[in-house]
């Protein structure tokens, strides 16, 4: 059956348009993926920079969105502010005796140098409804947060991490699903979004499985996060407790880079490619709280652990995903006394 005349030009104008897709295409193949041999470092660089992200997000995460704090302020223009700090202990990953293979991806376990650093932030809160009367208490106040944190930094040339932004920000909202009352906790669900800050990050050079040098950098990886919780707090006169559980999201991104030479060559040749990561962490916590009438004194313990998006490389023979417990201590100010606040435990209905 002979071919229609249109034939020909068709094929031609088909070529033309899929030759240079087909070159587009291999040009953007990322170079650890096109290369093997760059498998099992790209991973551990990747690895790197979200066991440095975890920690950030991990320092920057909190119980209540305000210290001592578990229900929404149920006052419109009522403002909640508190200052928090707390120790924390960095971890930064060493390179020592971790030897990339050429051959493929290996789970390699990175030994840890500690120091003892600080985190230290101021959280807000300010009434923006009141909500409604549900019998003596009230449902649906609604709150918008602030926060700002100024996060720890790295005292330890194990790995030289260069912080390009240690201060914080962030903001979100706070709905009371019940006020507290007489016989009521404080019930509330809060969403927070942040960001982490940037920051890069080189290695010394690590010997390969065929003898070749090869080290790992991370540069201008950003952070930001974000924070559900449910929260409950309950006092009894001056002293209170609260509790709640939740989930933080951590987002990062950042150019991530191999440089490797051969013994003997002297030429350094570079692979880079653009990476993103998605991390999900379980978060619990409680706390107390003794009230001094405009001011009150809180400490917090919060627990983070398990989640999503790790893979298999260790560090000090624990996961990126490995529980982390932390302590912090501070003080609340209500600059307008909330209906919380005000009536804690005296009220048995609110104007």
């Amino acid at each position: 059956m002979p071919l229609p005349s249109w034939y020909k030009p068709a094929l031609g104008l088909g070529c033309l348009i899929a030759i240079p897709i087909l070159f587009s295409a291999c040009d953007t193949c990322t170079q650890f993926a096109c290369d093997p041999t760059l498998g099992d470092v790209g991973g551990k660089a990747r690895d790197v920079a979200t066991f440095l992200s975890v920690q950030r997000g991990d320092e920057a995460a909190n119980g209540n969105t305000v210290l001592a704090q578990g229900g929404a302020s149920g006052r419109a223009g009522a403002v909640a502010i508190s200052l928090r700090a707390h120790p924390t202990t960095r971890l930064t990953p060493l390179t020592d005796g971790v030897h990339p293979q050429v051959t493929g991806a290996t789970s390699s376990d990175f030994a840890t140098a500690t120091a003892g650093a600080y985190t230290v932030g101021i959280d807000a809160a300010i009434g923006l409804t009141r909500g409604w009367h549900a019998g003596d208490t009230r449902i649906g106040a609604i709150d918008f947060t602030g926060s700002v944190t100024r996060l720890a930094r790295y005292r330890t040339n194990a790995l030289n991490v260069i912080p390009d932004d240690n201060l914080i920000a962030g903001a979100g909202i706070r709905v009371g699903i019940v006020q507290e009352s007489v016989t009521l906790p404080a019930i509330s669900f809060s969403f927070n979004a942040r960001s982490l800050g940037s920051f890069s990050f080189q290695s010394p050079a690590m010997v390969a499985s065929d003898g070749r040098s090869m080290s790992i950098s991370g540069e201008e990886i950003d952070g930001s996060m974000s924070s559900v919780r449910l929260s409950a707090s309950k006092r009894f006169g001056k002293l209170g407790g609260s509790a709640g559980i939740g989930t933080d999201n951590y987002y990062g991104n950042g150019t991530l880079r191999v440089l490797q030479s051969q013994p003997g060559s002297g030429v350094t040749t570079s692979a880079s490619e653009a990476d993103r990561w998605t991390v999900q962490r379980k978060h619990s916590f409680m706390g107390a709280s003794y009230d001094l009438g405009r001011a009150t004194i809180g400490a917090e313990l919060v627990h983070l652990g398990g989640g999503k998006g790790f893979s298999g490389n260790t560090f000090s023979g624990r996961p990126i995903s490995a529980g982390r417990t932390q302590f912090s201590v501070g003080v609340r100010l209500d600059l307008r006394p909330s209906d919380e606040s005000a009536n804690a435990g005296t009220r048995t209905r609110m104007p």
